[in-house]
C-alpha cells in the first residue's frame, strides 16, 4: 500500500467518523457521503472537509462546522460530544456583512436540527 492510498484512507476514515459523531446534525448540514475538498494540518489536529457549503473538523474535544451564508460570512456552530448526545455550545456568524437573510438560514438549521433529534 502507498503512503499516498494509506493517508487516503485515513482521512476518509476521519471524515466518516466526523459525520457520524455529529448525529441528527449531519443530517441538518446534508453532509455528503465524500467530502469535496480536505485540507490536511499538522500532527495534533484534524484535517478540514468540506461537503457543500459546509466544512467541519476537530478542536480539541469539539466538532466545528462552518456553513457558508452569502458573501465572505459563514454562520459557525460549536458542537461537544455528550452522553446525550450532541451538544450545541455556541453559534454565531463570522464576517462583518452578515444579512438576515443570513439569520434566517441560521434559525432554519436549528429549526431542522430540533425536528430531527426530537
Amino acid at each position: 500500500m502507498s503512503a499516498r492510498s494509506s493517508l487516503e484512507t485515513q482521512l476518509e476514515a476521519e471524515y466518516r467518523s466526523l459525520v457520524a459523531d455529529l448525529g441528527p446534525w449531519a443530517q441538518v448540514f446534508d453532509l455528503r457521503d465524500r467530502p469535496s475538498q480536505i485540507t490536511v494540518r499538522g500532527p495534533a489536529e484534524s484535517a478540514i472537509f468540506r461537503s457543500g457549503d459546509v466544512t467541519i473538523y476537530r478542536f480539541g474535544p469539539s466538532l466545528m462546522v462552518h456553513q457558508h451564508l452569502s458573501g465572505w460570512t459563514e454562520a459557525y456552530f460549536m458542537l461537544r460530544r455528550t452522553q446525550k448526545g450532541v451538544k450545541l455550545v455556541r453559534r454565531g456568524f463570522i464576517g462583518s456583512h452578515w444579512s438576515q437573510e443570513d439569520v434566517v438560514k441560521v434559525e432554519k438549521s436549528l429549526k431542522h436540527l430540533s425536528l430531527v433529534a426530537a
